[in-house]
């Protein structure tokens, strides 16, 4: 490779991100599930779930976020410990085109206020074992009730 190659900048080689990716997310991962059900998708622990579970939980997830009124443009906060529900929760707001914002369940409750507010969330998908850290939330959903 020549030395004027090598420095070329990175943004002329991949401009866009459809130029890497023509498709998205969702359509991705349902390509996944078609194509192999009954295999693992994700684990954690002791537990698993395959394409198909993943499929179908982070599916409530996301009917449940239109039901609300969520889409695209809306950001939805996702707060979990490291579980099942957190990959389950983020694949359904990425399912209805909204983007989500992470929450640490470590974060002192200052902070989690300051990032509602900053950020305009009014909806936030929490594990029960979270609620009263979102005192400030607008809509709070309990991820275990909805899957």
């Amino acid at each position: 490779m020549s030395e004027k190659s090598s420095k070329k900048p990175l943004n002329a080689t991949y401009s866009k991100a459809a130029d890497i990716l023509p498709i998205s997310l969702p359509l991705l991962f349902d390509l996944q599930c078609k194509k192999t059900p009954d295999r693992v998708a994700v684990e954690f622990e002791d537990f698993s779930l395959t394409y198909r579970e993943l499929d179908f939980q982070s599916n409530k997830i996301a009917s449940y976020l239109k039901s609300i009124g969520a889409g695209p443009d809306s950001l939805i906060g996702v707060c979990a410990g490291r579980s099942l529900e957190l990959v389950v929760s983020i694949l359904g707001v990425i399912k209805v085109g909204a983007a989500y914002v992470p929450f640490d369940p470590a974060y002192p409750p200052e902070r989690i206020s300051y990032m509602l507010e900053v950020a305009g969330i009014k909806n936030v998908l929490i594990q029960e074992q979270y609620r009263s850290v979102f005192s400030t939330a607008d809509l709070v959903y309990i991820i275990d009730k909805i899957v």
